[in-house]
């Protein structure tokens, strides 16, 4: 029995030895073929794999087309209270993919059955989201009412808690309402854009009572009336206009030419051009209405010399129109379209960018006369001419705002401002994007192994303006704080032996001059 024991226990000694020594030859077999790879001296990699590194196992897929994980999100929604008087929130959870506008789902469940007991809807039934343009921190929202929407505090009710709901979005700083796409009013005052300032509906109705008691109190020459505007500038490209919320003041219920004469000066981003490059005299008369097939038409009066005004500036004729029609649409109650006229001749086309013509019918031009025309201002990096990164503001459609392969291929197109530097190597090109996506705060690029194969001769001075051009641009992008970059579906070391790629990137304050 004793001799038993004695001898298990000399073959468990020998297996233990054994083991050990199996386990020696293994390890200085990995540390021969891993120096065989790759060496590390302390400036960093000396040779490149000649095949990229498999990836770590931990690491998310790398995405394939445009890929964005949806999520949990819980809202305050507002509707009447069951005392018909006041607005109320109540929590709904939705789940939001990567296809979801936010501002359009949180508008659609504004309009659905209140969930608050006794509650009232906001609109009257079978209301519907006629289209929402989200952008610049702007929400404006067109119902589509299901029956005919009385005047007065019912508006008002339905500006209030529609503001209400979507000025819990973080990003959003306004709220433009409009009815069948007429801007509303209230006591027979323009509502205007809705800010966080006056967004409750108590406030919304005691602003209205009281500035309807000073213009109906005062002379024609005391007229005063303040108000949130969303204004449309158009963008250097001649191909978009861009909103802006500015506070206006009205010394005349003629709101259409106090909007004309503010729209002579510059947006406050400096990017934007101003919409009419006339400062004076551009107007021949006071804008009025005219009644059209039950339509409210506005008809605005140029002088001729504000042709010449707009072929002297850069901005481009349709979006001359564009900027008048917006901006007026979104503000001046009730109106269906606006009728322009330059010198005596009315306006029934215009070119655009492209050379071709935009037609309009009777000379009446409509707020959807310029849908997909509506831009939102984009952050860009590329090398200044001090060899750092600085920002160049393009614009990009409502729709692409946040879009990652949007902001690669404005990279990819290059500056425009003289003494800045394209930091993307030549020939790679919007195809070499084979994936984008987005996940909690981080941002993927997936990019093809011809990227990977031009940007291994890059010195390690234009491998770092890639790679953070494109970590910088991308983080400006709301709500994302890192980036990923994976070649061909796997993540790599590096690009050209100097910066470390595997992980999650992130701005480098150090190389940007702004």
């Amino acid at each position: 029995m004793i001799r038993t024991i004695l001898k298990s226990s000399e073959y468990r000694r020998r297996f233990k030895q054994g083991a050990k020594a199996v386990l020696c030859v293994m390890l200085v077999f990995l540390l021969t073929s891993c120096s065989a790879l790759i060496s590390i001296n302390e400036s960093g990699y000396d040779s490149i794999p000649s095949e990229l590194p498999t990836p770590d196992v931990e690491t998310p897929l790398a995405p394939v087309g445009d890929v964005t994980e949806g999520e949990i999100y819980r809202a305050n929604i507002y509707s009447i209270s069951s005392d018909g008087l006041t607005l109320a929130p109540s929590i709904r959870v939705m789940w939001l993919t990567g296809a979801d506008s936010l501002s359009e789902r949180l508008s659609e469940e504004a309009l659905r059955t209140p969930t608050l007991p006794g509650g009232a809807p906001i609109a009257p039934a079978n209301s519907a989201l006629a289209y929402v343009e989200d952008g610049n921190g702007i929400a404006t929202i067109s119902i589509r009412p299901g029956e005919h929407m009385s005047e007065g505090k019912s508006q008002a009710f339905l500006a209030s808690a529609m503001a209400s709901t979507l000025l819990e979005i973080e990003e959003i700083s306004g709220v433009n309402v409009l009815v069948s796409g007429r801007a509303m009013e209230y006591m027979s005052l323009p509502i205007g854009t809705v800010t966080r300032e006056n967004a409750s509906l108590e406030k919304m109705i005691q602003d209205a009572s009281d500035d309807f008691s000073h213009v109906s109190s005062g002379s024609q020459t005391e007229w005063r009336l303040v108000r949130n505007v969303t204004l449309y500038y158009p963008s250097p490209d001649g191909k978009y206009v861009v909103p802006e919320i500015k506070r206006l003041q009205f010394d005349t219920s003629d709101y259409a030419s106090s909007i004309v004469r503010a729209l002579s000066s510059r947006g406050d981003d400096e990017f934007l051009l101003p919409g009419v490059p006339l400062a004076s005299d551009a107007l021949t008369e006071k804008c009025r209405y005219v009644q059209e097939n039950g339509e409210n038409i506005l008809e605005i009066r140029f002088s001729g010399d504000i042709v010449n005004a707009i072929d002297e500036s850069a901005v481009e004729r349709w979006q001359f129109l564009a900027s008048v029609v917006l901006s007026t649409t979104t503000f001046c109650p009730n109106t269906d379209g606006v009728r322009v006229f330059v010198g005596k001749s009315m306006v029934t086309s215009v070119p655009d960018k492209g050379g071709e013509y935009m037609s309009f019918a009777n000379g009446v031009i409509r707020r959807n006369d310029f849908a997909g025309r509506i831009a939102v201002p984009v952050k860009v990096y590329f090398e200044n001419i001090a060899g750092k990164l600085s920002y160049e503001v393009k614009a990009v459609p409502l729709s692409e705002a946040d879009s990652v392969r949007t902001r690669l291929r404005l990279l990819m197109e290059g500056p425009d401002t003289y003494g800045f530097v394209r930091t993307v190597p030549e020939g790679i090109l919007p195809s070499d994007i084979l994936g984008t996506g987005v996940s909690g705060s981080i941002a993927s690029v997936n990019l093809s192994s011809e990227a990977y194969r031009l940007a291994q001769e890059l010195t390690k001075e234009e491998e770092k303006m890639f790679v953070y051009s494109i970590v910088n641009t991308l983080t400006e992008i709301d709500g994302i704080n890192g980036v990923r970059i994976y070649i061909d579906g796997r993540e790599t070391d590096t690009l050209a032996g100097n910066i470390w790629l595997r992980g999650v990137l992130l701005p480098n304050p150090g190389l940007s001059a702004d």
